[in-house]
């Protein structure tokens, strides 16, 4: 597992990137002592600030209880921000903020501090005061009253709908130029299916996080194969799924090693971060658009940053990108969403919610016009199937006819015929 998807585990952000850098902090005065010793009595100690052996120690008794306070205050506000942004805007919200590094930065800060001082509080004598090692401490002190400003700052901005919105959608953005940059073009056709003459099949049911890809193009060039991978990470397999197709046969052994080039969980993660961000968005606009909530505005701000998304998928989206080794040859053939697919993940289940929601109809129709006036040739197809839809959808509605003449002359006349 690359270091990306380790950053994106929720136990790993909550415990230990948090429990490493207090860790790490909590053993500096072995170090800052060792320079005290070595310096602080000589021409460094008239730049150090002075202290005697009892005013050091209520200085490092001071700054470890308000650490350990701000500590705590700093987890209340991220479990009630995190409690309102569940009920609120959508429960899946929730892995999207425990991979968020600024709450555990400032968790490590903090509990990094409180264990600084208590450390320090060892080496305080009346025959040895560490004036540096008390002065790192102080340094420590306004970090952490930093940290915990822009903790402040960032944790708010997690409950503001349309700040979230807006960084949900530019990740989205990335995610697809990544893929878009990362994509190798087939130099010729796509083999199908019947030219692979091996399975390789999961060992257990859950959710496809990843395939550890260079490693399966290390193995295939090695090995001389090519293969050809059947899902795309997020998706859910069953046992004996089959994960890969391989030109070539292989013994047992090499086949059992490969299976474990591919991780399966028991539950879903943000893996596929394209596929999580449009469902992330695509559920705050169905709550927005519920009866409990009732807040067309928030779904109108959803699609239009999905449109924004959208627009910058090319016609030439393939189902597979291929990867070759230094000789050019063709050696993985990765399974990518089409342009059809991400479309219709996004916009059918807002068509479909909009049904009694006239404003929001109208909100569709224009992204739809805006998507054919700049899209590809593939993209205006998609889209005139969807705006069919739309107005199919109006008109079986209960609604008045010119509330549905409403909807369609924010079509383009392209996109009425």
């Amino acid at each position: 597992m690359n270091i990306f998807r380790l950053l994106q585990r929720t136990s790993f952000v909550l415990l230990t990137l948090p429990a490493g850098i207090a860790l790490t902090i909590a053993a500096l005065p072995i170090l800052t002592v060792l320079i005290d010793t070595w310096l602080a009595e000589g021409f460094l100690s008239p730049f150090v600030f002075q202290f005697s052996s009892s005013s050091a120690q209520t200085i490092l008794s001071t700054i470890a209880a308000g650490a350990m306070t701000a500590l705590s205050l700093a987890y209340s506000l991220a479990l009630l921000v995190f409690t309102l942004a569940a009920g609120n805007i959508g429960p899946r919200l929730l892995k999207r903020f425990t991979s968020e590094l600024v709450p555990q930065i400032t968790a490590g800060i903090l509990g990094g501090t409180f264990l600084f001082c208590l450390h320090a509080l060892l080496y305080v004598q009346n025959e040895f005061l560490p004036k540096i090692t008390i002065s790192a401490a102080g340094f420590l002190a306004i970090l952490s009253v930093l940290q915990l400003i822009y903790f402040v700052r960032q944790i708010a901005n997690n409950i503001t709908i349309d700040e979230e919105i807006a960084d949900i959608t530019n990740n989205l953005i990335e995610e697809l130029e990544n893929q878009s940059s990362q994509m190798g073009k087939a130099k010729g056709e796509i083999p199908s299916d019947k030219d692979f003459k091996v399975e390789i099949k999961s060992d257990k049911s859950g959710y496809l996080s990843s395939y550890n890809r260079d490693a399966i193009l290390e193995f295939a060039t090695k090995q001389d194969l090519s293969i050809k991978l059947t899902s795309y990470d997020g998706s859910f397999i069953s046992k004996n799924y089959v994960v890969m197709l391989l030109d070539k046969p292989v013994d047992d052994e090499l086949a059992s090693s490969l299976g474990e080039h591919v991780l399966i969980e028991d539950s879903r993660s943000n893996a596929n971060r394209i596929e999580f961000s449009i469902r992330l968005l695509v559920e705050i606009a169905l709550r927005a658009l519920s009866p409990g909530v009732n807040d067309t505005y928030t779904a109108i701000a959803v699609v239009d940053s999905l449109s924004k998304a959208i627009s910058i998928i090319s016609d030439d989206q393939q189902e597979y990108s291929v990867e070759y080794d230094e000789n050019d040859v063709a050696r993985l053939y990765t399974f990518h969403r089409s342009a059809k697919q991400i479309i219709g993940m996004s916009f059918h289940p807002l068509r479909r919610a909009s049904t009694n929601n006239i404003l929001m109809a109208q909100s569709i129709a224009k992204v739809y016009s805006r998507l054919y006036e700049t899209g590809t040739d593939e993209l205006k197809d998609i889209v005139k199937k969807h705006s069919k839809l739309l107005m199919q959808e109006i008109s079986n509605g209960n609604h008045l006819k010119a509330d549905v003449l409403s909807v369609e002359e924010y079509l383009l006349p392209s996109l009425r015929e």
